[in-house]
């Protein structure tokens, strides 16, 4: 294989990562509320991915804070 085919065969497998990792940010972002359960089993509807997500009690609303409402244990705030 010569130098070319080595960099066209990284650039290749660069492109398809990169268009699956999109694939993958649209899918999961527009899929609607997701439900996430804290560890003492209170549960919440997430939307948003990351740093940049927000947390709902089901007929209550969104989560101001950053602790669960029940427990006070520290909700989810980094990378999935």
């Amino acid at each position: 294989m010569t130098n070319e085919q080595k960099g066209l065969a990284a650039l290749g497998g660069i492109v398809a990562i990169g268009v699956g990792f999109f694939v993958a940010k649209r899918v999961r972002g527009g899929s609607g509320p997701r439900t996430w359960s804290c560890q003492c089993g209170k549960t919440y509807e997430v939307q948003g991915l990351d740093r940049h997500r927000v947390y709902s009690v089901p007929q209550e609303g969104p989560v101001v804070g950053r602790e669960c409402v029940d427990c006070g244990a520290p909700l989810p705030t980094g990378h999935e």
